[in-house]
């Protein structure tokens, strides 16, 4: 019988194993050359690279708060953004309106 996580409708294993994270969430040096170009910040690379790993694994898109830390945590590893993990601090510029 089947697993929850390999049914018509994939979703993401709680606790993934070893080889789970290395086979399916690992990023490649694409992947990462992908990022790169297009944040600037640790925090949304991190979160481009899960979101890319994890809609390539179930072929839809997750709540950020619904991936694994495990995952989270793997990603981050693989990627060299260790120190990114958990970084909740907003990364988006605002704009200043002067007073006339």
């Amino acid at each position: 019988m089947p697993t929850l996580a390999d049914t018509a409708y994939p979703r993401l294993r709680v606790s993934p194993d070893e080889a789970e994270l290395l086979n399916a969430f690992t990023p490649t040096p694409d992947e990462l050359a992908f990022a790169v170009k297009r944040t600037r910040q640790p925090g949304p690379r991190l979160a481009l690279l899960v979101m890319l790993k994890t809609f390539q694994r179930l072929g839809y898109f997750v709540q950020p708060d619904d991936v694994p830390p495990a995952i989270t945590t793997h990603v981050a590893a693989a990627a060299g953004l260790g120190h990114a993990v958990g970084n909740s601090t907003p990364t988006t510029r605002r704009r200043v309106t002067g007073q006339g």
